[in-house]
Parts: structure tokens; C-alpha cells; sequence
């Protein structure tokens, strides 16, 4: 039986799908040494915490 947290819209948490994508980013980012520009303007390479830009996650979708 389904209950209302089953119908949640908004979760704190990534999913377990979602964290593991999340680290295959971020390994791939900084196998293929990607940069990025960051908020001040500087190209950065991807550290080993923190968000990740949306760009870098799109770049990642469309590597070969």
C-alpha cells in the first residue's frame, strides 16, 4: 500500500542512481581534465567536493 511520502515531490537526497552518476561525473571529469568557468569568471578543473555545474554534467550526457 502506497502511502504519501511514496508521492513526494521534493526530496534532500539524491538517489542512489542519481549519486552514482553524480561520482561517474566526476570521475570522468577529471580523467578528461575538463574545465569550466566558474562564478568569478576563472576556469577551474572539478574538485572533489561540492556541486556540480549543470555544464559539466551536460558536457558529460554528451561525451562520446
Amino acid at each position: 500500500s502506497a502511502n504519501a511520502s511514496d508521492f513526494s515531490t521534493t526530496r534532500s537526497t539524491a538517489s542512489t542512481a542519481e549519486k552514482e552518476k553524480l561520482k561517474a561525473v566526476r570521475e570522468w571529469a577529471k580523467a578528461t581534465n575538463l574545465t569550466y568557468t566558474n562564478a568569478k569568471g576563472e576556469e577551474v578543473t572539478l574538485g572533489d567536493r561540492g556541486r556540480i555545474p549543470q555544464a559539466v554534467i551536460d558536457a558529460y550526457d554528451e561525451a562520446p
